[in-house]
């Protein structure tokens, strides 16, 4: 997916939400408002959003010197999501259809999310509003026919908090799986130690992309992970950057988030066809056939 006009007040507006989060002065926030301006005039718009993102968060590293800003946050969403684990776990077993109500958990749980424009005043309160979405693109028929078949199963993580759900997904799949994270810090997306915080580590194999960017932009990946990314028979992609940096690639990639902005409506209406009714806040499960 290529980056639109669209995207520009959102890099800007990430670069406000992170110098909020960091409590910097107006003379510093403008500081780094204005070195975000001077890049955006270089960005390219035959990259996609996850990719430009970084140059975004360099500029304001560049200013800030703090490499993961959003890492008390990224702590507090773990922390909140594993007090909701237990009540998530026993939707699951209770209910007719497990593996279904564990996607739906696991989609719910993209709305974590702090590189968009919402703002999240309780993960609880907006994970169980997520809750109550629907999917605009729901392919689990032949997700199901995937996983039944699949011997190497990725799962792409994306955010903090978030990959609660993810492991109840995973103990659900109840396969082999390997779980990757980013190499680098990147707004609140998740590292290896938030997996291992979370206990991902103990039941999956975990590996990280050996890069910072807010999706899987496979060029600038490690060669380990592009070796699993290339050996897999069904990758699970979680997340919103995710989907915008690999929704054009070809393979066994099956997408699950949550649509945020209106370009991503658009791009989800023309991928799928016949054009799908998507809102922002609807769950997105797309398999290829």
């Amino acid at each position: 997916m290529i980056t639109h006009l669209d995207c520009m007040p959102c890099f800007l507006q990430q670069a406000l939400k992170c110098s909020d989060i960091l409590n910097l002065s107006a003379e510093n926030s403008k500081r780094v408002i204005d070195q975000v301006a001077l890049t955006i005039p270089h960005l390219s718009m035959e990259k996609s959003p996850p990719f430009n993102s970084r140059l975004i968060y360099d500029a304001i590293i560049s200013i800030t010197g703090i490499e993961d800003p959003f890492l008390p946050i990224k702590k507090d969403s773990n922390q909140q999501a594993l007090q909701l684990y237990p009540t998530a776990k026993q939707m699951v077993i209770d209910s007719p259809d497990p593996l279904l109500t564990a996607i739906h958990i696991a989609a719910a749980g993209n709305v974590i999310d702090y590189g968009t424009t919402q703002t999240i005043s309780s993960i609880t309160a907006a994970f169980q509003n997520a809750l109550k979405q629907p999917f605009s693109v729901f392919c689990f028929d032949s997700f199901k026919k995937r996983l039944k078949t699949a011997n190497n199963i990725l799962i792409l993580g994306d955010n903090a908090g978030e990959i609660v759900f993810d492991r109840l997904l995973i103990e659900t799949i109840n396969k082999p799986v390997t779980y990757a994270v980013r190499g680098l810090p990147i707004i609140n997306d998740a590292l290896r130690k938030d997996a291992i915080d979370v206990g991902i580590d103990q039941i999956a194999t975990l590996i990280d992309n050996g890069s910072g960017y807010p999706g899987t932009v496979l060029e600038k990946c490690s060669q380990n992970f592009k070796d699993v990314f290339n050996q897999s028979d069904l990758i699970i992609s979680k997340g919103q950057g995710n989907f915008e940096s690999l929704c054009d690639i070809k393979g066994p990639v099956c997408m699950i988030f949550m649509v945020k902005c209106r370009q991503v409506v658009q791009h989800v209406q023309t991928l799928y066809q016949p054009a799908p009714p998507v809102q922002t806040g609807n769950f997105v499960l797309a398999c290829p056939e």
